[in-house]
Order: structure tokens, then sequence, then C-alpha cells
């Protein structure tokens, strides 16, 4: 909980942050249009389509720069979630397959889940609750299990 109260609280000083970028670009973009007007040196109508323009510019630039900050907080504190969920998982139990395996399936799992936000609860779940971490862990030794037998076959899973 206390995580999400710091990304959040990054999340909001990156946005003021942004607004102010976007309030003294905009009054750049006026104050070389009132120039411009001022001398003639464009009709004033080009001078508006201009500064108009340039001004939705900035805006969606920037707003495209906080999505795209916003997603990176996500994605980090997913990965912190999983490295925390596999290093208790080889803590706890013995017998395991390879961490990268389980791994695997850890994000096959999530990758079905869709939202970001029930992606982290989903970790979060397995994390508290021993009995949620006991199927995971089970599920994927018997996965493992049943790859290694194919394989003893001569036969892959791909």
């Amino acid at each position: 909980m206390q995580y999400n109260h710091y990304s959040t609280e990054i999340s909001n000083e990156l946005g003021n942050k942004l607004v102010k970028q976007v309030i003294w670009g905009i009054a750049l973009i006026g104050c070389a249009a009132f120039l411009c007007a001022m001398t003639n040196l464009f009709d004033t109508v080009l001078i508006i389509e201009i500064a108009t323009t340039t001004s939705a510019l900035l805006v969606s630039t920037v707003c495209l720069l906080h999505l795209y900050q916003e997603h990176r907080i996500w994605q980090r504190q997913e990965l912190r979630l999983i490295k925390a969920l596999l290093k208790q998982i080889q803590q706890q139990y013995t017998h395991l397959p390879p961490l990268c395996f389980m791994e695997g399936i850890l994000l096959q799992a999530l990758d079905t889940a869709g939202i970001k936000e029930q992606r982290i609860q989903i970790l979060k779940k397995y994390k508290a609750q021993q009995s949620a971490l006991d199927v995971f862990v089970k599920y994927c030794q018997q996965q493992h299990a049943d790859l290694v037998a194919l394989t003893h076959l001569g036969l892959s899973w791909e």
C-alpha cells in the first residue's frame, strides 16, 4: 500500500511538472505570435493557425509523455512484485522447476488477467495468501513434470 501511495505521489509530481511545461510552452508560443503580429511578419490568420497547431502538438506530446511515465511506474511495480514473489517461492519450497520456467508460467497467467490493476492484485494475492501460492507452485511443478516427461520421450512442447 505504501508503494502505491509513493507511485501516486510521483505521478502527481510528474503531472504538475508537465502542466507547468505546457503553460510555459503556450505562453512562449503566444508571445512569439504576438511579436509576429506586431511586426506584420505574417498574416494574422496564419499566425493564429500556427500558434494553435503548435500548442495542440505541445499538449498532445506532453500528455503522451505523461501516459508513458505512468505505464513505466506500473511496469516497475509489477516487475518488483514478480521478483519478490519468485524469491519468496525459492525460499519456502523445495524441488522447484527452474525459476525462469515458473516466471514464464506466471507471466502467461498475468497476460490473461488483462487490466494492469488486476495483474498487480493477483501478484499481491499470491504473495499474501499461502494457499494461493501453494496452488501456483503445485501447478508449476506439474507443468514442469509434463514437460520433462515429453523431453524424455524425445518430444518438445513448442
